[in-house]
């Protein structure tokens, strides 16, 4: 039972990752002028990603990884990521609100890059954080 509880926490953060990608691939492809640190995020998301699935692959094949366990635990790392990725979504993702806003203020509400550079640069280095702590815990599992 232990391993599906550690699958199903490391695929809810690796579905979560792939949805705030998605959010930035579509907004780029919804903005002309997208801003630079764009490329960057969905990079970061991306590369996030892929250390789950290794980690969800290791999960299902019922090794045993105690660092794993730990960040699997209740207020743990990986719902640390789970909820700054959400966050992370919920922000770049067109608001339904705006659908119910004027005509001209919705669309130019939409078209605007909705962080700032300080959320911006929050949001790499957090998802960068998660992502050394989740390799460095993938190396230590593997030894």
């Amino acid at each position: 039972m232990e391993v599906v509880n550690y699958t199903a926490s490391i695929l809810t953060v690796l579905g979560a990752a792939h949805g705030a990608a998605k959010a930035c691939y579509a907004y780029g492809l919804d903005v002309a002028n997208y801003p630079q640190e764009l490329p960057k995020l969905r990079e970061e998301l991306e590369s996030l990603a892929n250390v789950l699935k290794v980690l969800g692959e290791l999960a299902k094949a019922d090794r045993q990884l105690p660092t794993l366990r730990k960040l699997c635990e209740d207020e743990g790392l990986l719902d640390l990521c789970l909820g700054e990725l959400n966050s992370l979504q919920e922000k770049v993702a067109p608001s339904r609100s705006s659908q119910t806003k004027s005509k001209i203020t919705g669309p130019i509400q939409a078209m605007r890059w909705p962080l700032k550079e300080a959320d911006v640069k929050n949001a790499l280095d957090s998802i960068r954080g998660f992502n050394s702590t989740l390799n460095l815990a993938l190396a230590a599992d593997q030894m």
